[in-house]
């Protein structure tokens, strides 16, 4: 794998200000709920995009994350974030940005803890890696 560099940490630390700044700037007529929907459906895509790409070149090639632990956690994280922003992004996509039924808010609530369930698998598998290989 290659090392993260100081261009990624200067780029996160330059859009973590921005993202503060645009939070006190924008006023009351900022187009919030238009940003929120755009997100939504973009986190949804990405998070089924990844799942996509991953799998084909697992297919194609030797990247089969279902032979793995780390893989196919970063799979479940993937869903899980997929189940969280599939609700938001099907409501604003068909049902005018409301998730207003019973099963609509059941499939928000389980998504969410399905995410939280993966990044404590995550987390679970780092400490037992670590354990096992020793100081990284």
């Amino acid at each position: 794998m290659r090392r993260v560099d100081r261009r990624f940490w200067v780029a996160a630390a330059v859009l973590a200000a921005a993202y503060t700044v645009a939070g006190f700037a924008w006023g009351k007529t900022a187009p919030l709920n238009d940003l929120y929907d755009v997100a939504g459906v973009g986190t949804f895509c990405a998070a089924i995009l990844f799942i996509a790409v991953y799998t084909v070149q697992g297919l194609r090639g030797p990247a089969k994350w279902w032979r793995n632990d780390i893989g196919t956690s970063l799979v479940i994280a993937n869903v899980g974030i997929a189940a969280i922003t599939c609700p938001i992004a099907f409501a604003v996509i068909w049902n005018h940005g409301l998730i207003n039924t019973q099963w609509w808010a059941w499939a928000e609530i389980g998504g969410t803890y399905t995410c939280g369930l993966a990044v404590l698998w995550l987390s679970w598998l780092w400490l037992r890696n670590r354990k096992s290989k020793g100081p990284v």
